[in-house]
Parts: C-alpha cells; sequence; structure tokens
C-alpha cells in the first residue's frame, strides 16, 4: 500500500478516533444530568464508532488531498457521516422491527430489556414502547450532533453554509426514501419498478456515497469535481444497494449483522423483490414467505433468475463507475484504487446468493 492510499485510511482512523472522543464528551455530559439516558449513548456510540467506515473514508477520498495536506476539516466531517449513518441504523431498526445490529441487540430492543429488568414490573406494551421511544430519541439525538459537529469542522463559514445543505438535502433524501419504501410495502400498493428504484437509490445512494465524495471534494476546494462525483456516487451506491438486498435474504447474520431474511418476512418492496414479482415463481414464492418456509421461499427467489438479473444489473453499475474512475485528473492513483477496492468488494458480496 502506497504512502498516499495509506494516508486515506489513516484519515478515515482519525474521523473514527475523533468521534469517539466526541461520545466520550457527550456521554460525561449526559450522565451529570440522566444516568439512563447516558446508557442510550453508550449503545449510540459502538454502532457509530463499529463497522466499516465507508462513508468517512469517501469524504477523504473526495478530498483527495496529498499526503502532508493537513486535512483537520475533513476529518470532523468524515466523522458526521458515520454518526448520521449510525442514527439511520437505529431508526432504521425501529421501522424494520429487527431485534439484532452486528451481532447486538439493536437498541430498541436493549431499551425495552433493560426497562423490565430494572424499571419493573411493566408491561409487555410498555416495555416496547418505552424501547422504542429511546431508539427514536437516539436516532434523532444522533443526527442532531452529526450537524453540530460539521458546524464546529473548521471550514471557512461559505464553506459551512455549502455542506450544511448538502448534508440536510441527503437526509431529507433519505428520509422520503424510507417513507416510499415503508409505503410501497403495503399489500396494496401497486409500485412500478421505477418507484422501488427510486426509493432505494434515495435511501441509502445519497447519503452514503454521493454526498460523502461531494462534501470532500467541496472541502478541498475541487468543486469542478462534484459532477463527476455525483454520478460515481450514485452508480457505486446503486450496485451497492442490490447486493444488500440479495445479502439480506442470503447471507448469514454473521455477514449481515441484522436478523436473517427481513426483507422476505416483511415483505419489503425492494428492486430484487419487485424484479422476482415478474416472474412465474412469485405466487409460490409469496406462498412460501406466508406459510414460513423461508429456505424454499429463497430456493424459488434464486431459481427464478430475479437474482442473476440484480446481479448483472449491479455489475453493470460498477463498470460504469469504473469507467468514471478513469476519468483523467479526476482522482490521484492511491484515490482510484482505494475506490476500485470498495469496487471489488461490493462485486465479491453479490456472489453470496451463487
Amino acid at each position: 500500500m502506497s504512502v498516499v492510499e495509506s494516508s486515506l485510511l489513516l484519515r478515515r482512523d482519525a474521523s473514527v478516533a475523533f468521534l469517539q472522543r466526541r461520545f466520550e464528551q457527550l456521554i460525561h455530559d449526559v450522565d451529570q444530568v440522566n444516568g439512563d439516558a447516558a446508557w442510550a449513548c453508550t449503545l449510540a456510540e459502538n454502532i457509530a464508532t463499529g463497522g466499516k467506515h465507508v462513508r468517512s473514508l469517501l469524504v477523504h477520498v473526495g478530498a483527495d488531498r496529498p499526503a502532508r495536506v493537513e486535512a483537520t476539516p475533513d476529518i470532523a466531517v468524515g466523522a458526521a457521516f458515520d454518526l448520521l449513518h449510525a442514527a439511520f441504523l437505529v431508526l432504521d431498526d425501529v421501522i424494520d422491527a429487527d431485534e439484532q445490529r452486528r451481532g447486538s441487540p439493536t437498541i430498541h430492543a436493549a431499551a425495552r430489556q433493560r426497562a423490565t429488568d430494572l424499571h419493573g414490573p411493566i408491561t409487555r406494551d410498555d416495555a416496547a414502547h418505552y424501547g422504542t421511544s429511546v431508539a427514536i430519541l437516539v436516532g434523532t439525538a444522533a443526527m442532531n450532533e452529526a450537524s453540530r459537529i460539521i458546524i464546529d469542522a473548521g471550514a471557512p463559514a461559505d464553506t459551512t453554509v455549502q455542506l450544511m445543505r448538502i448534508f440536510h438535502t441527503a437526509i431529507t433524501d433519505s428520509v422520503v426514501g424510507e417513507f416510499m419504501d415503508i409505503h410501497h410495502s403495503l399489500p396494496g400498493v401497486d409500485a412500478s419498478d421505477d418507484l422501488i428504484r427510486m426509493a432505494s437509490r434515495l435511501k441509502t445512494s445519497s447519503y452514503s456515497f454521493e454526498t460523502p465524495l461531494i462534501s470532500g471534494a467541496i472541502l478541498a476546494g475541487r468543486d469542478w469535481a462534484v459532477p463527476h462525483l455525483t454520478d460515481l456516487g450514485r452508480t457505486i451506491g446503486s450496485a451497492y444497494q442490490l447486493a444488500d438486498d440479495i445479502q439480506s435474504i442470503f447471507a448469514p447474520s454473521s455477514i449481515t449483522g441484522k436478523d436473517p431474511a427481513g426483507d422476505l418476512i416483511r415483505g419489503r418492496a425492494t428492486p430484487l423483490m419487485a424484479l422476482a414479482q415478474h416472474t412465474q415463481q412469485w405466487p409460490d414464492m409469496v406462498a412460501a414467505i406466508t406459510s414460513g418456509d423461508l429456505d424454499h421461499a429463497r430456493t424459488l427467489l434464486r431459481h427464478s433468475g430475479a437474482v442473476d438479473k440484480a446481479h448483472a444489473e449491479a455489475e453493470g453499475y460498477l463498470d460504469d463507475a469504473a469507467a468514471i474512475l478513469n476519468t483523467e485528473g479526476l482522482f490521484s492513483p492511491e484515490a482510484r484504487t482505494t475506490l476500485t477496492n470498495v469496487s471489488t468488494y461490493i462485486r465479491r458480496s453479490l456472489d453470496v446468493a451463487r
């Protein structure tokens, strides 16, 4: 690994360390007011400082600063995107009623159990309501803190305003996409494939790929690169979402960190499932899901050809991303290698159903 590529990874690690310090101070301050709230903050810290930290890495890749150039604002902004991701995970777990995240109880599940263990006797419904309420507050607070981190990052005032605008646009995109996803999953809603794909892109691609890359470029004064990075983030993000759809159904919890086959059980209107609806196996697939025979549903889905179509579509997105990556002058060789590695990871994750 070259010196500059190492600096990108080191800056990502610096963003994680920044977030850890921020949580340490936050938990200390909150604990002075309420110990239970501080406990909830520690759960948020575990989520925010765990994982792969792709979003903070993309901020540094978008900036693509030379190794010796100071990148203090970039480090803070990268941390903000990791924290925003944690906020959406907490809220998404509530929406999906998932009981585990990365092998541990989700925040609403942990808070529900804590209410029963430490503050009982309490009814099951009241404990569940408490857990959901705690998770909503934690997710909202994390989102608010992420915005504050950008405000305090130390970038010039006009740059900070620009960053806040695109940051909050990404939040709005994700919220609207999540709403569409939930709405499309209602039994009586017949959403078009295009709407389902739009929901998927808005929900994930905007805040996970497009905006981190763009934010890094803006911080480094590379505004000319924004159109290219928007297209790049969108194509990689679309491939990632298809890979995530496949993994959520076929990969074990040890890989996804989520409840197994959640999209099948809850009838989520994902691009993969939209492809499956146009196959002759779909009625049998619905019957298998309804009866709880998820293994048979997976087999039918695999044999329907929908997984192969999703795989090919994702590969096409990644090929488009590779073409953008090779745009002359867009990235240093080391930044290009780092993004190629991200694309390679997505390609490999597509094979879980094969």
